[in-house]
C-alpha cells in the first residue's frame, strides 16, 4: 500500500482551532500522487488531466469551471497552491477588522514571487499576492466602477487595448456590449445607486446637479458615471448591490471569493469518490476528480517541445519533483 510520510488522518487541533476545513478540504502532496501513480500502489491510479497551478482568485474559477463542464466526469483536475487554506468565504462577512497582518509581518498570507529592484516606492511597497486558497478574492470587495475615457488614456493605455475593451462584440449576431460592459455586469457596476432614494435624495441631486451646469467654463471638466454629466442620473455611483427587484440584496460576485465555489465542487467530487470507494477514505482518492494541495509551491517548469513534461515543487520546506505528462 502507498506510505505518506507524515500521515495525517484527522484534523489538527491547535491552539485556536480545530482544522476540519482544511483536513477534508485539501489533500497532502503524498495523497494527490498516491492516487495518480499506480506505482506507489493503487494499481487503478491514474494521472490528473489538467494541473492548475495557483488556487488564488481565477485559479479556483478556473479548476471549478473544468470540473463543472466535465459533463463525462472523465477528466482529473489537481490544484497547486503555494499557501494555505485560510479562510471559508470573504473576509467582510466575517470579523470586521479581520485581516493578515501586511508583507514580510510573522504570520501573513500577503508576499509577492519576485524580488523588486525599482527605485519607485510605490512598487517596493506594493502589498503583493494573497498567499492562500481564493487569493486576493478573500479580502476584496466593493466599489468597481466603470473606466471613463480619461482614465483610459494612451499612454498608458494602448489604443488596441481600450479598443478591444469598449468595442461592443457581444452578443455575436448584434453586438450591444463591449467587454468592459459585460464585466461592469457581471460585478454588478452596471447599474447605479438604487438604494438610497426618496424626495430628499432626488432635490440633492438636483440641486447639485444645477449647481454643476451653472459652473463657469474652465479646465477642469466633471463628468458622471459613464463620463458624461447631461442628466441628474449620470451623478449615481455604480453600488455592486442591488436593492431594488428582480434581486433585493444580491451583491456582485466581487463581494464573494472563489473558495465558496471551489468548495462547492469539491464537495461533489469528494461524495463521488467515497461512492466508489466506500470505507476507505485513502483508496477513494484515486476516484476523486478534483484534489488541491495547499502550502505546495510550483517553483520551475521543465519542457519537452511545446509539452510540460515535469513540475518542481517545494511544499512544506521540501523539494519534490512530479512528472507530469502534458498540462492544461
Amino acid at each position: 500500500m502507498p506510505t505518506t510520510p507524515v500521515p495525517i488522518t484527522i484534523p489538527q487541533d491547535t491552539s485556536f482551532t480545530f482544522d476540519v476545513l482544511g483536513r477534508y478540504g485539501c489533500n497532502t502532496l503524498e495523497e494527490a500522487l498516491d492516487s495518480a501513480v499506480p506505482s506507489r500502489g493503487f494499481t487503478d491510479a491514474r494521472p490528473f488531466d489538467h494541473i492548475v497551478i495557483g488556487g488564488g482568485s481565477f485559479g479556483s474559477v478556473l479548476a471549478t469551471r473544468l470540473f463543472n463542464v466535465d459533463d463525462a466526469n472523465a477528466h482529473r483536475v489537481l490544484v497547486l497552491e503555494a499557501g494555505p487554506l485560510v479562510l471559508p468565504e470573504h473576509v467582510q462577512n466575517l470579523l470586521p477588522t479581520f485581516s493578515p497582518p501586511g508583507k514580510d509581518n510573522p504570520g501573513t498570507v500577503w508576499g509577492q514571487p519576485w524580488e523588486s529592484d525599482s527605485p519607485m516606492g510605490w512598487n517596493q511597497n506594493f502589498p503583493g499576492l494573497a498567499y492562500c486558497v481564493g487569493g486576493r478574492s478573500c479580502f476584496w470587495g466593493g466599489w468597481s466602477p466603470y473606466f471613463i475615457a480619461s482614465e483610459v488614456t494612451d499612454p498608458p493605455w494602448p489604443t488596441e487595448v481600450v479598443t478591444d475593451l469598449t468595442t461592443p462584440v457581444l452578443p455575436a449576431a448584434n453586438p450591444t456590449e463591449s467587454y468592459l460592459d459585460q464585466a461592469a455586469r457581471i460585478l454588478g457596476t452596471n447599474v447605479t445607486n438604487d438604494f438610497v432614494s426618496g424626495p430628499l435624495h432626488e432635490a440633492l441631486r438636483q440641486h447639485l446637479f444645477d449647481a454643476i451646469q451653472a459652473r463657469p467654463a474652465g479646465p477642469d471638466v466633471l463628468t458622471g458615471n459613464r463620463g458624461q454629466l447631461a442628466a441628474t442620473a449620470d451623478l449615481e455611483a455604480p453600488l455592486a448591490v442591488a436593492s431594488a427587484s428582480e434581486r433585493p440584496g444580491f451583491f456582485g460576485s466581487n463581494k464573494f471569493s472563489s473558495v465558496q465555489l471551489l468548495l462547492r465542487a469539491l464537495r461533489v467530487a469528494q461524495g463521488e469518490a467515497e461512492a466508489a470507494s466506500p470505507g476507505d477514505l485513502r483508496r477513494a482518492n484515486v476516484f476523486e476528480r478534483l484534489m488541491i494541495v495547499d502550502n505546495c509551491h510550483v517553483t520551475r517548469l521543465e519542457r519537452n517541445g511545446n509539452r510540460i513534461s515535469r513540475l518542481l515543487l517545494g511544499c512544506a520546506g521540501e523539494s519534490f519533483a512530479q512528472s507530469t505528462g502534458p498540462c492544461g
